[in-house]
């Protein structure tokens, strides 16, 4: 017998509805305000998610989403924070005003930045280390600059972890697992409306690959995944595992990276 998961958006009261749109943009992981305004919420509960947006908003009682929507102090705190981010979103500066014919970058130009790790926040564990730190980095500096900047990346089912030393005094480590929902990601769609895909040739057989999209402020992440059921399971294990010791994989990794994306 074969199971499915499925995962229900919660119902928000109309006056919330756009705090849910909010909370599926990056944006209001590193402005202040909007972690204030997540915290004004429900503070012990935002930390017990790890300041996850998406899981905390679904975590909150109908109750406590009734009372925000009457409550008259909270709702004028997040005008302020949506007015903001429309306005971060719509600013068209920055980048065109200081690199005006210096930059040889068109408005219908996209710049591609491709890593083997993502850091862009905790609720996203794809990355393991600096170089991952320094790539979420790129990408909201980018958008802040409001350069045409998409990063390519994978989804892998075990990125980040944690160490532990064992009664022989072996280093050990215990993978966090990523789980989709609900994390502010969602599945890339062609023109159909169904789940985009690529197809890439590695090393003699072809590897379906799915398309996800995270928003990063006014750039954007694409991660491939070939976590799917068309693929024969040695080769969904492709993005198992972030810097798996396994060259072979690493291998398979990096041309579905370069070749996929």
């Amino acid at each position: 017998m074969r199971f499915k998961s499925i995962f229900v958006c919660p119902r928000y009261p109309e006056k919330l509805k756009r705090l849910y749109m909010l909370a599926c943009n990056l944006w209001c992981t590193w402005d202040y305000d909007a972690v204030n305004l997540f915290y004004r919420i429900d503070t012990p509960l935002f930390r017990e998610v790890n300041h996850n947006p998406l899981r905390f908003l679904h975590s909150l009682s109908k109750k406590r989403l009734d009372a925000l929507a009457e409550d008259d102090g909270f709702l004028f705190e997040f005008e302020k924070v949506w007015d903001k981010f429309q306005h971060y979103l719509k600013f068209a500066g920055t980048f065109k005003d200081e690199c005006s014919g210096k930059c040889d970058v068109g408005e219908e130009d996209t710049i591609a930045y491709f890593s083997m790790e993502f850091g862009l926040h905790e609720c996203i564990p794809i990355y393991a280390g600096g170089l991952g730190v320094l790539s979420g980095d790129f990408l909201k500096g980018a958008s802040d600059l409001g350069l045409p900047v998409v990063g390519i990346g994978l989804l892998y089912k075990h990125g980040y972890f944690t160490q532990h030393i064992d009664h022989n005094g072996y280093q050990q480590e215990v993978f966090t697992r990523f789980e989709n929902h609900p994390i502010p990601i969602r599945e890339l769609h062609d023109a159909d409306g169904n789940c985009a895909h690529v197809n890439v040739p590695v090393l003699g057989e072809d590897v379906k690959v799915k398309l996800w999209n995270i928003d990063v402020g006014k750039a954007r992440l694409i991660l491939l995944d070939t976590n799917l059921e068309d693929n024969p399971p040695h080769l969904r294990d492709i993005t198992s595992e972030l810097y798996i010791s396994d060259t072979n994989n690493r291998l398979q990794q990096e041309l579905i990276l370069g070749i996929g994306g």
